[in-house]
């Protein structure tokens, strides 16, 4: 799982979550996201849950084999 900053006017506006699931169930994006989001205001305060939260299949990796959080941001903006 990966959270990434959304930057706006070179500020932190919010978070977007990717997030890779084992289960391949046919839960909507809607609701999953919603469980997910419950689930994280149990365990850290609201300000740090994303406001975005994407199911991927894989995250894309730099030439450094580290996960490229620019091409995720691009990916979910695009």
């Amino acid at each position: 799982n990966v959270v990434v900053p959304v930057k706006k006017d070179g500020l932190v506006d919010s978070l977007v979550a990717f997030i890779i699931t084992k289960d391949n169930n046919d839960e909507s994006a809607l609701k999953f996201s919603i469980r997910v989001k419950n689930s994280l205001k149990t365990l850290v305060p609201i300000y740090m849950v994303p406001k975005k939260i994407v199911k991927i299949e894989s995250f894309p990796l730099n030439a450094n084999g580290k996960v490229d959080r620019k091409k995720l941001l691009e990916e979910t903006i695009h």
